[in-house]
């Protein structure tokens, strides 16, 4: 029996396989791959994902007994069922030390344990960390940035505990970058990787999140007190529903960082991106960064005169949306 578990990192692709595996959890099951519920276990729905679970988990005294005592039912239940894989993913597992040594139980319940890692450029992971969560905690990215530099996306350094535990050979590491996945698809690159059969699934998603517009960001993370109880997408989710199109990022590149402040953070991280290269890449060429070099391309360039421009329009397309809205819930309740 095979256990593959997919250990992130977030913003790295994980939805989409998470949408796959849920979307596709009967198929793959007659395929022989069982997809756990949410909350490790087969009861529950199935999200192909088990983020909640291992979140819980930290808050529980002997992680390490609680994860045991679920891979062993659930391996009782592959075997009662002829199914010869699972799959467990939570990109949270690559988020705290912790996690290598409380899932050190799968190494005595399945033969085969498989653990697998998208990592990306650094500076482009910071950007979407914090367009995606930490906008609400750090009112600028610049702010972010200076809190984590050196310490998150230490992809090397947050790899060890898992290396100490399981052993370079059970670890694969893939590039969630342009032309390093398969077919420039993480789901197919994730089901080629380990062989997981097709037949009678849906095809992947075309996408699965939508980023939303930086300038609508940053807006949100000048404001981010007022929401401060309330989860992370609570306010995106607002205006996407009031902007429609006019909140979704439609633009490649990002406005938030230059080109020499993408370099600079790529520059904190190359002894560790090296020792990953000649770790996991050994046919890349010595000399040959990790990842490709920050280019131009990366960056979109406005002026403070139309980013202030920009922030405008959007903030008085909110308040006029926020204000018919309010309109129609008078009249409603009026009638």
């Amino acid at each position: 029996m095979r256990l593959i578990l997919h250990i992130g990192a977030a913003t790295c692709g994980s939805s989409s396989i998470h949408h796959y595996l849920a979307t596709n959890a009967s198929a793959l099951r007659a395929n022989g791959v069982m997809i756990p519920d949410g909350m490790l276990d087969i009861t529950g729905d199935i999200t192909g994902e088990q983020v909640r679970f291992f979140q819980d988990l930290l808050r529980v005294p002997r992680p390490h007994v609680v994860v045991r005592d679920k891979l062993k039912a659930l391996k009782i239940r592959m075997a009662a069922t002829g199914l010869h894989t699972m799959i467990v993913s939570a990109p949270i597992l690559m988020s705290d030390p912790i996690f290598p040594a409380a899932c050190a139980a799968a190494l005595t319940f399945f033969p085969d344990v498989r653990i697998v890692s998208y990592i990306r450029r650094q500076d482009d992971y910071l950007i979407s960390a914090w367009r995606r969560w930490w906008f609400k905690k750090y009112p600028s990215i610049s702010s972010y940035i200076e809190s984590v530099l050196g310490r998150e996306a230490d992809w090397s350094g947050i790899l060890k505990p898992w290396e100490r535990i399981y052993g370079r050979s059970r670890i694969t590491v893939r590039l969630f970058q342009q032309g390093s996945l398969l077919a420039d698809d993480i789901v197919e690159d994730f089901l080629a990787s380990f062989q997981i059969s097709r037949n009678r699934c849906l095809a992947n998603p075309a996408w699965v999140n939508v980023t939303m517009d930086e300038t609508l960001i940053e807006i949100a993370g000048a404001i981010g007190d007022i929401f401060a109880s309330q989860p992370e997408s609570e306010f995106l989710k607002l205006a996407t529903e009031l902007l429609g199109k006019s909140a979704v990022k439609t633009y490649a590149g990002s406005r938030l960082l230059s080109l020499d402040e993408r370099r600079a953070i790529l520059r904190r991280y190359e002894v560790g991106n090296e020792a990953v290269r000649r770790n996991y890449f050994p046919s890349l060429p010595v000399g040959r960064p990790l990842f490709r070099e920050p280019s131009p391309q990366d960056v979109v360039t406005l002026s403070g005169e139309d980013r202030a421009r920009l922030r405008e329009h959007l903030m008085l397309r909110l308040l006029k949306a926020l204000a018919e809205r309010a309109g129609e819930t008078e009249l409603a309740e009026a009638g």
